[in-house]
């Protein structure tokens, strides 16, 4: 059973020159990794390897040296450690990169949640100093939480890596490459933090944690949502295309077809669209409005076309918050409205936000 509390670490990517003998053919380069593993004492937690997704290939580890030197004579494809379903480590072997990804579930893993992130930590410190020399190492290079969290609205493509880590590393020698990132690295590491988090600066490896303890889900969701805002407020990163700059969640439908007396109707997932118009004195039209409501508590239109689910189209946005709180009460999956360029917009998108 896999555990609901998921710890996962992700480097992607430690980036070789794509030159022959491949990178890997240096058993020196993979024996790093495995070697980070035993100075974070994650190495003896493993028990076979193999290829990713074959578990028909899962052979037993005899030992650190035997996979080391097997591995130098593998191909390029993605391979695993693991013991178990809820602990692997995850390897791709490309010309030109090695990527990284391991996950443990925390309570099954049988220690406490804060000593493994202490060995998560500790894997990232020791991977980093054996091979930042060789090879660059980023965009993406975090440990994150399987934990929902409030996100704020609306979100933006992180800078690096996926939103709402709750460790961050980030390698002067990746960032130095460009000059926004450059930038970006002064912000990192010179601009306060907000309460809670803390960074560290070892060699060229700068260390942002955004929690200090595992032990409190609300706070965790708390600093998960601030680390996504700070990096969003200083890092100027883009506004998520689906999204626009007021929150508002974009709208994506095919195939919808006119169908009286829906607007619109979607038949493959049996949704039907209903414009809905606001009054000069701010109401709505009551009788579109009952009939419906009606539909949908019988699941169906008068002709006998079920409906799963409606969606009102408002001509605005104001217009459609104002509709909002009726219709949601009385199951209504959604109040969209139009822009100028007859694109739908839910002002209410689903997830879990922080409302702007």
């Amino acid at each position: 059973m896999t555990d609901r509390w998921q710890l996962l670490f992700r480097l992607f990517s430690i980036q070789f020159e794509d030159r022959k003998p491949e990178w890997w053919r240096d058993s020196r380069n993979f024996d790093a990794v495995l070697s980070a593993l035993a100075t974070a004492g994650l190495w003896k937690e493993f028990e076979s390897y193999g290829i990713q997704g074959d578990p028909g290939s899962l052979k037993k580890i005899a030992s650190r040296p035997d996979l080391v030197a097997k591995s130098a004579k593998w191909g390029a494809k993605p391979y695993v450690l693991q013991k178990g379903d809820d602990l692997y480590l995850a390897f791709n072997f490309r010309p030109d990169e090695l990527t990284l990804a391991m996950r443990v579930g925390l309570s099954s893993f049988g220690r406490s949640k804060d000593g493994v992130l202490e060995q998560f930590i500790a894997f990232a410190g020791a991977v980093h100093g054996s091979l930042a020399g060789k090879a660059p190492m980023g965009p993406d290079f975090e440990i994150s939480l399987s934990l929902d969290y409030p996100r704020p609205r609306p979100p933006h493509f992180a800078a690096y890596g996926a939103p709402g880590a709750i460790v961050n590393f980030y390698s002067k020698a990746f960032l130095d490459r460009d000059e926004s990132d450059r930038g970006n690295w002064n912000i990192l590491a010179n601009h306060p933090l907000p309460a809670g988090a803390s960074r560290e600066i070892s060699g060229d490896l700068l260390t942002i944690r955004w929690i200090e303890t595992l032990q409190n889900e609300e706070l965790l969701r708390r600093q998960r949502s601030t680390a996504e805002v700070w990096q969003n407020e200083n890092l100027h990163t883009p506004v998520d295309t689906d999204f626009n700059d007021l929150g508002d969640g974009r709208v994506i439908f095919f195939g919808l077809r006119p169908h009286p007396p829906l607007t619109m109707y979607d038949s493959v997932s049996k949704i039907g669209y209903k414009a809905i118009v606001r009054n000069p004195d701010g109401s709505f039209e009551r009788d579109v409005l009952d009939d419906a409501y009606s539909w949908l508590k019988q699941k169906a239109v008068p002709d006998g076309t079920p409906v799963e689910e409606i969606r009102f189209i408002l001509p605005n946005r104001d217009s459609a918050i104002q509709l909002h709180g009726e219709a949601s009460s009385r199951g209504v999956e959604a109040v969209l409205y139009m822009d100028n360029q007859k694109g739908l917009w839910n002002p209410f998108p689903p997830g879990m936000w922080i409302e702007p």
